[in-house]
């Protein structure tokens, strides 16, 4: 009688434990496929913000509040990128280029920390910091392109990291 009450608890035990790591390879299943959408979500925001910054490179103004509205549209689906979104749509609101740069520089500090928390798959661009502006940028080249210069200072700055 002993041994049938304890080979039950055992069985008991074995098939609660069988159903809890279930439900933990569901959950891991699905924190892996929400990790990747957020990660494609990223390289999309990220591919929207390069065009950004080459249209402030090029002083273009009005590439540069179509690309905006392009990086909004793709920081909906990103956690935690609601300052990136506030600077993104300043930019998106205005066709003055010195009013774009000013918001780029937030945006830029948020989109920064949104890709150190989020990283993207297809890219690994590069941190660059004007010291003129005190401000940083990102991009996909070492190359320095200053986007808040545009052509009258586009080599003011220096590459201080990459987001790996």
């Amino acid at each position: 009688m002993k041994s049938r009450i304890i080979f039950s608890l055992a069985a008991a035990f074995a098939l609660a434990s069988s159903f809890n790591s279930f439900g933990n390879e569901r959950n891991a299943t699905a924190t892996v496929s929400l990790e990747r959408t957020i990660a494609n979500n990223s390289d999309k925001a990220y591919q929207q913000y390069v065009l950004l910054d080459n249209a402030l490179t090029k002083d273009d103004a009005i590439t540069a509040q179509k690309a905006a509205v392009k990086l909004a549209d793709a920081l909906k689906d990103i956690p935690e990128s609601a300052d990136a979104m506030k600077a993104a749509l300043a930019i998106s609101k205005t066709k003055n280029i010195a009013n774009q740069r000013e918001s780029f520089a937030s945006l830029s500090l948020s989109i920064i920390k949104l890709l150190k928390a989020h990283k993207p798959d297809n890219a690994m661009p590069y941190i660059h910091y004007c010291p003129m502006k005190k401000a940083y940028w990102l991009s996909n080249s070492e190359k320095i392109q200053n986007p808040y210069y545009g052509k009258s200072m586009p080599s003011c700055g220096k590459t201080i990291g990459m987001i790996m």
